[in-house]
C-alpha cells in the first residue's frame, strides 16, 4: 500500500473515514441510480420495481406468490416519499426508487464502522469502511431492486451487532445478541436463504452449550417468523404462504433456468478479490479465521450452499458481498507493507477500480429494451411507439408506458406516409415513436432521420444500447437476446 495512503488513513479518526466513506457513498450510489436505471436482470423490474408502482398508483399489483410483498412496500415506500419532488414519469419513479435503495444501503457502512471498533488495528477499520462503502461494484449493487440487495446492509449490521460485545463496550450480551439475530431474520425476510447464516450461527452456540444466548437466538426466531406471517396477513394471503411457494418454485434448485457447475458460486468471490493476485493474503487465512470466525462462518455457509444449487446467479451472493469486503480488509491489514502486497495487488486494485468504477456509475444495463420508452417519455408527455421488430411489449417496457401510451406493432415497414398517418389517428399525441433492431428496419429509419415528413420533423437516429450489453450479446446471443442494440427515431409535430 502507497505510504502516502498509508499516512493519510493513520492521520485521521475512525469517525473522519466514516464521514468521508458516507459522502462519498451516498454520491456514488446517486450516481448510479440515476445513469445505471435499467435492469440487472427481469426480476428487479418484475418483483420490484413494476409492483411497487402498481402499488403506489393504487392499481392491482402483479406479484407471483413465491416473491415477498415486504420489498414491494419498501419500493412504493420511496415513492411516497419522492412524490412531493413530482414523479410524472417512470423514469424519475424507477430512479426514486434506486435513489432510495442506495441511501438505506448505507446501513452497511455504519454496520461495519460498529464492526471494526476496537477489533484489529486502525488501518483495517478504516479499510472495511472505504471497501465497503466506495468497491466498484457496491453503488451498483446498492442500487439493484433484488431482496439480496436489500439484505446486503442488514446482515452486515447484524454480525456487528452480534460481535459488538467483544469490543469490549457493553456487558449486556445477551440483547446485542438478540438485536444481532433479529436483523440478520429481517434480512431473512427479504431473501430467504439469509436464513442460512441464521441456523449457522445458531450452531455455533449450541456447539459452544451457551444456552442464554441460544435461548435469546429462538426467541428473535420466533419473531421473525411472526414478521413473516404478519406480511402474508396483510399482504392478504395465508400465513407462511409465500414461504411455502418459493419452497415449491425451487424445489428443484431453479433448474428449468439453467443449471451451471458447482465451482460458478466460488470463481465469483474469488473474482471480487482479484484472485490470483489475492494469492499474496494466502498466509493469513488463518488469522483471519481466528480473529473473524463468525463473519467467516456466515460467509462459507452462504457461498458453500449456493454453490450445491443448481441455477447460479451472481446477485444470489449480494447479501454476504460486504462481509467479503471486511474480510479482505483484514487480510490487506495484516500485511500492508510486504512486497507483493504494495507492488502487485496494490497496483491491480487501484487498476480495477479505475476501470470498474465508470461501468458501475455509467454503464446502463440492458438499455436497448428501456431506453427509447424511458428517454421519450421524458421529453414528450405522451408518444405512440411502433415497434416493426416484433419484440413484443415486456412489464419493463409498459412500466415505462404506463396507461396512457400505445405500443403498437405495424405490418407496414417505416415510411413517411405511416408517421402522418400515425399521427392523424392519435391527434393528441406530439411524438411518434419507431424502433427497430434488424439491419432492413434500421436502414428505413435512417432514411426518415433528419426530414421532415408527412407533416412531422423527424429527429436524428439514436442507438439504444451498453457496451457491457454489447459484449454479452456478442457472448451468448441466444441467451442474451434482449441485450441486442435497438434503435429508435423519434418524429414530431410540426
Amino acid at each position: 500500500m502507497p505510504k502516502l495512503l498509508l499516512r493519510y488513513i493513520e492521520s485521521h479518526s475512525l469517525h473522519y473515514h466514516l464521514a468521508v466513506a458516507l459522502l462519498i457513498g451516498l454520491a456514488l450510489r446517486l450516481c448510479s441510480a440515476w445513469f445505471v436505471y435499467g435492469p440487472q436482470a427481469v426480476d428487479d423490474y418484475y418483483h420490484g420495481v413494476l409492483p411497487a408502482w402498481q402499488l403506489f398508483s393504487h392499481q392491482a399489483v402483479t406479484l407471483p406468490a413465491f416473491r415477498s410483498y415486504l420489498l414491494v412496500w419498501l419500493l412504493s415506500g420511496f415513492l411516497e416519499i419522492a412524490a412531493p419532488l413530482g414523479l410524472h414519469t417512470g423514469l424519475v419513479q424507477v430512479r426514486a426508487m434506486y435513489a432510495g435503495l442506495g441511501i438505506f444501503s448505507l446501513l452497511a457502512v455504519g454496520g461495519t464502522y460498529l464492526y471494526v471498533q476496537r477489533r484489529g488495528s486502525h488501518l483495517f477499520g478504516a479499510l472495511a469502511i472505504y471497501l465497503v462503502a466506495l468497491q466498484p461494484v457496491m453503488p451498483f449493487i446498492a442500487t439493484r431492486a433484488f431482496g439480496e440487495a436489500v439484505a446486503l446492509p442488514l446482515v452486515v449490521l447484524g454480525i456487528a451487532l452480534l460481535e459488538w460485545p467483544r469490543s469490549g463496550r457493553t456487558r449486556h450480551e445477551l440483547w446485542w445478541t438478540f438485536a444481532g439475530f433479529l436483523v440478520i431474520g429481517l434480512a431473512t425476510l427479504f431473501r430467504f436463504q439469509v436464513g442460512l447464516i441464521y441456523v449457522a450461527l445458531g450452531l455455533v452456540l449450541l456447539l459452544e452449550r451457551r444456552w442464554r444466548p441460544l435461548a435469546v437466538v429462538v426467541v428473535a426466531g420466533l419473531l421473525t417468523l411472526g414478521m413473516e406471517i404478519g406480511i402474508d396477513l396483510l399482504s392478504g394471503r395465508a400465513a407462511l404462504a409465500t414461504l411455502w411457494s418459493y419452497l415449491d418454485a425451487n424445489a428443484d434448485g431453479a433448474a428449468a433456468f439453467g443449471v451451471m457447475p458447482w465451482y460458478n458460486t466460488w470463481l465469483f468471490i474469488l473474482g471480487l478479490t482479484l484472485f490470483p493476485f489475492s494469492l499474496v493474503f494466502w498466509d493469513q487465512l488463518g488469522r483471519l479465521w481466528r480473529e473473524h470466525r463468525n463473519l467467516m462462518i456466515a460467509l462459507l455457509v452462504f457461498v458453500a450452499a449456493h454453490s450445491l444449487v443448481p441455477h447460479k446467479e451472481e446477485r444470489f451472493l449480494y447479501p454476504v458481498i460486504g462481509l467479503l469486503w471486511i474480510a479482505l480488509a483484514a487480510l490487506w491489514s495484516y500485511v500492508p507493507r510486504r512486497r507483493s502486497v504494495r507492488w502487485v495487488y496494490a497496483p491491480v486494485f487501484a487498476l480495477f477500480v479505475l476501470t470498474a468504477m465508470p461501468l458501475a456509475l455509467f454503464n446502463n444495463t440492458q438499455a436497448a429494451g428501456i431506453v427509447p420508452f424511458a428517454k421519450t417519455l421524458q421529453r414528450y408527455p405522451r408518444a405512440v411507439f411502433l415497434d416493426f421488430d416484433g419484440r413484443g411489449e415486456s412489464l419493463m417496457q409498459r412500466f415505462f408506458l404506463q396507461p396512457a401510451n400505445p405500443l403498437l406493432h405495424p405490418t407496414l415497414p417505416p415510411g413517411a406516409q405511416l408517421v402522418g398517418d400515425t399521427l392523424d389517428r392519435y391527434p393528441g399525441y406530439p411524438a411518434v415513436v419507431l424502433l427497430g433492431s434488424v439491419p432492413p428496419t434500421v436502414t428505413a429509419l435512417r432514411s426518415l432521420a433528419g426530414r421532415s415528413v408527412a407533416g412531422a420533423v423527424c429527429q436524428p437516429l439514436e442507438e439504444a444500447g451498453s457496451l457491457t450489453d454489447r459484449l454479452l450479446y456478442r457472448f451468448n446471443r441466444k441467451r442474451n437476446a434482449r441485450r441486442h442494440s435497438s434503435w429508435y427515431l423519434v418524429c414530431t409535430r410540426r
